[in-house]
C-alpha cells in the first residue's frame, strides 16, 4: 500500500505518511489479536497483519472522497492513537 494520508486536528497535522505506519493503539492491536488469532502477545508479523487490516478499513471510509471526518466514523476510527477521533480530518494522498 503506497497510500499516503495525513491526520489533522484543528489544523495542526498528527500524522503525515504512508497508511501503514498510521499511529494505532497498542491496546487496539492486542484487542484484534485475540480476535483473530487467540493471542494475546502477537509477533511482528501478526502486528503488521493487524494494522493493514486497519489500514484497509480506512481507505474503505473514503469512497470518492479524499478526506473524511473523525466525527462521521468515531466507533471504526477508535484504534487511532489519537487524542480525540472526534476532532480529527484526514486526508487520503494518492
Amino acid at each position: 500500500m503506497k497510500t499516503k494520508i495525513i491526520i489533522e486536528m484543528n489544523d495542526v497535522t498528527l500524522f503525515k505518511g504512508k497508511i501503514l505506519n498510521l499511529p494505532v493503539h497498542h491496546n487496539e492491536i492486542i484487542k484484534r489479536s485475540i480476535e483473530l488469532f487467540d493471542d494475546d502477545n502477537p509477533c511482528i508479523i501478526h502486528q503488521s497483519f493487524i494494522v493493514k487490516e486497519f489500514a484497509e478499513e480506512l481507505l474503505s471510509l473514503f469512497g470518492e472522497n479524499n478526506t473524511i471526518e473523525g466525527k462521521d466514523y468515531p466507533d471504526v476510527l477508535g484504534f487511532l492513537d489519537v487524542d480525540d477521533v472526534m476532532k480529527i480530518r484526514i486526508h487520503k494522498k494518492g
